[in-house]
């Protein structure tokens, strides 16, 4: 079945595949890719496919991933031979790999990027792409040796109040994963008379599991428990709840924050928080502002399947990208503005197909910066860990 899919490793090309499925999930590290043959000839695959080596997946010439490949299997049974080839983007190397047994208490993101990535991983990842005008050269975080390099380049990005992720050239970006170009903005049609459609089905869901009326961030200052509430405006005032800030006494019934959701909630739905870097009012309140709009983020979801891995405009399905959802099938309030969170690209025996998983762009919050240490001279020492 030739099918324009195509596996670059190590200058060779093979584009025979009968089954794909390549993942893009921006809630989700390290995206899986899984190729398959079924009944090849023996020994189909050249030498340079191996474990770990670096891949580069093509669709009609544009790229769809970069990664490597984690695994490779054969297996034989009654309905005949099956070779599989799977792995993951550039993202799965950095999570499996450690920082390194001598690191700073205190690191930047600049130190991160430089050091554990570009300097030691110079091989597999290229490029890092920084949003202008963020700043990734003075708030220090703690690394520890036990961590990864993506759960230590995480923390550092979210130091300075941004979102990191791997686009589909195997560059680590970081900033904001909306801010980029996108063709016109696809429409995604489900008419009962069937006129225009292009989808071939449509699940929309809410869900409350994770979705509060309040939360409450607990944080610690000079040894005084102090709380920040964050409330949703759509229950009674007795729910309002007590700030507990000793300094704010006088006020007691004052909310820290009020958040405002598209669906009410039908009863108190209440969310506490401990979080020890919480230490004043302004960090706490965006905490609690952070949990809210995370949860009514994961509330709406619509996943749709289209036929095809491009649209319109003959661009491959990307994530970040906005779309227009129009029926009259489903709920009219799952029409509208959707942003695409994650993708996937299969091929299988109904051919190619593309399934977005689509979320409402409102309630998308960046990570929330925590504030630098006291003291950033007395946190350049370096500590060396010993080897065992």
């Amino acid at each position: 079945m030739s099918n324009n899919i195509t596996l670059i490793v190590g200058g060779q090309q093979c584009s025979q595949w009968d089954d794909v499925s390549i993942d893009s999930d921006l809630l989700i590290p390290a995206d899986a890719w899984s190729v398959t043959l079924f009944n090849p000839p023996a020994d189909p695959l050249p030498s340079t496919v191996f474990k770990g080596a670096v891949v580069e997946i093509t669709y009609n010439g544009q790229t769809v991933l970069k990664g490597t490949i984690d695994r490779i299997t054969d297996s034989v049974n009654r309905q005949g031979y099956r070779l599989s080839v799977s792995g993951r983007d550039v993202v799965g190397v950095l999570l499996d790999s450690s920082v390194p047994v001598i690191v700073r208490q205190q690191i930047t993101l600049s130190d991160i990027v430089g050091q554990y990535i570009l300097t030691d991983l110079g091989e597999l990842i290229h490029d890092i792409a920084i949003d202008q005008g963020v700043d990734y050269t003075s708030t220090k975080v703690a690394v520890e040796p036990s961590e990864s390099i993506w759960d230590a380049i995480v923390k550092a990005a979210e130091s300075a109040g941004q979102f990191v992720w791997a686009d589909v050239t195997g560059a680590i970006r970081i900033g904001n994963p909306f801010n980029k170009r996108q063709p016109k903005t696809p429409n995604l049609i489900m008419q009962r008379a069937g006129q225009n459609n292009n989808v071939l089905s449509v699940e929309y869901a809410e869900d409350i599991t994770s979705q509060y009326s309040t939360v409450v961030v607990l944080g610690q200052d000079n040894s005084t428990q102090a709380s920040f509430y964050a409330t949703e405006d759509n229950l009674p005032d007795i729910y309002t709840g007590q700030d507990l800030t000793p300094s704010k006494k006088d006020q007691p019934d004052t909310p820290e924050y009020t958040g405002k959701s598209t669906q009410k909630l039908p009863y108190l739905r209440r969310k506490i928080v401990l979080d020890p870097l919480a230490d004043n009012d302004d960090q706490a309140v965006k905490r609690a502002r952070k949990i809210m709009q995370d949860g009514n983020l994961s509330a709406f979801t619509l996943t749709i399947e289209v036929a095809g891995w491009t649209c319109a405009m003959g661009q491959i399905w990307t994530t970040g990208w906005t779309v227009n959802y129009q029926s009259d099938v489903t709920r009219k309030v799952a029409n509208g503005a959707w942003v695409i969170m994650g993708r996937t690209l299969k091929l299988g025996r109904n051919g190619k197909t593309t399934q977005l998983r689509l979320k409402r762009k409102q309630y998308w919050m960046q990570p929330v910066a925590p504030l630098p240490p006291d003291n950033q001279d007395d946190a350049e020492e370096l500590t060396e860990y010993p080897d065992s």
